[in-house]
């Protein structure tokens, strides 16, 4: 389960070419995932991860956008997320660096079942205190 609280604080320029404005923004998303998790080890300091899960958007709070380039144009827009639910495969490997570090790399693709799919990749290093 994942809950996103995400807000904007107005932003107004004055100055230069193109003076603009920006009302707040306040939206929060809450998804839940059910899936599987298989890890193996490869040797004793890599594993080896692969998941399969699918993704929903259970609860979403959409706000209206807002904003001007002053004396030129407004905008506002709906910003209703049509995305309410997805697949993903992600695979990855982890390797032990010391006791305490951990070296990791993954990839994963995500899909509506229509038009188009995502590709995303990590890389990263955790390190225990």
């Amino acid at each position: 389960m994942t809950y996103t609280d995400a807000r904007l604080n107005g932003y107004r320029e004055t100055g230069g070419p193109f003076p603009t404005t920006f009302q707040d923004i306040s939206t929060n998303t809450t998804v839940g995932r059910i899936g599987i998790l298989e890890e193996t080890d490869l040797t004793d300091s890599i594993r080896l991860f692969t998941s399969l899960a699918w993704a929903q958007v259970l609860d979403r709070d959409d706000p209206v956008v807002r904003g001007a380039v002053l004396d030129i144009f407004e905008l506002s827009t709906d910003t209703a997320g049509t995305l309410d639910g997805w697949a993903e495969i992600m695979a990855g490997a982890r390797y032990q660096l010391n006791e305490k570090g951990v070296f990791s790399v993954s990839g994963n693709v995500a899909t509506e079942f229509d038009e188009y799919f995502t590709l995303g990749g990590r890389v990263g290093y955790s390190q225990t205190f």
